[in-house]
């Protein structure tokens, strides 16, 4: 048996510094974030990956969107942004699940012959998940 069949499925390593795409401020700030999230919180190296692999796509945005590399300044400078989600206004139960509308919605084709939607109504008002009592998450 090969020595990588033996180690299947392997623990994934953390991601290395140099692939954020940040200042040295921040990717300081992040070894140290790391190295807590691994000792004093004892994640998993799945999660320690996962999150580094989430940051490190979140850093490429933001270095596009800043136009320079994100430092510490910059990430204290971010702030929440009021946006318009597809689905329409919503709020997240304790669960983490929707509380939303449901609308009665209607898709065909309009007098010229394009595709048309409409909205004919609302059928559910402020509807969150039936289970939410029973979820462990509360």
């Amino acid at each position: 048996m090969t020595e990588a069949i033996r180690r299947f499925p392997g623990v994934p390593e953390p991601l290395p510094l140099a692939r954020f795409s940040a200042s040295d401020d921040l990717r300081a700030a992040i070894g140290l974030w790391a190295a807590w999230l691994a000792g004093e919180r004892r994640a998993s190296a799945h999660t320690v990956a996962a999150y580094g692999r989430d940051l490190a796509f979140f850093l490429d945005f933001l270095t596009e969107h800043l136009g320079e590399l994100p430092s510490l300044a910059a990430i204290n400078a971010l702030r929440a942004a009021d946006f318009q989600s597809v689905r329409g206004s919503f709020k997240f139960n304790r669960n983490q699940f929707p509380i939303q509308n449901y609308y009665l919605q209607v898709v065909s084709k309009g007098p010229d012959a394009r595709i048309m939607h409409k909205t004919l109504g609302t059928v559910l008002t402020n509807r969150g998940d039936a289970y939410v009592d029973q979820c462990r998450m509360n």
